[in-house]
């Protein structure tokens, strides 16, 4: 029981230090990575047509105004 606990904790440290290392830790997410997790949040709640195109309309209008 005592190993479990500590490859769960090395695990989650683990993945803490990756995503510090390759998706640059606490700097704000550039337009296309904000609108990527967008996309890929419209994927996972919608699964009829047409409120993905609505979420994804969402997430593109979102991507313009960032980029301004």
């Amino acid at each position: 029981m005592r190993t479990l606990i500590i490859i769960i904790i090395v695990a989650a440290a683990g993945y803490y230090a990756y995503q510090e290392i390759f998706s640059g830790g606490g700097d704000a997410p550039s337009c296309k990575q904000a609108f990527q997790s967008c996309s890929t949040k419209c994927r996972q709640t919608t699964t009829e047509t047409a409120p993905y195109n609505a979420c994804l309309k969402t997430c593109q209008s979102d991507l313009e105004a960032c980029g301004q």
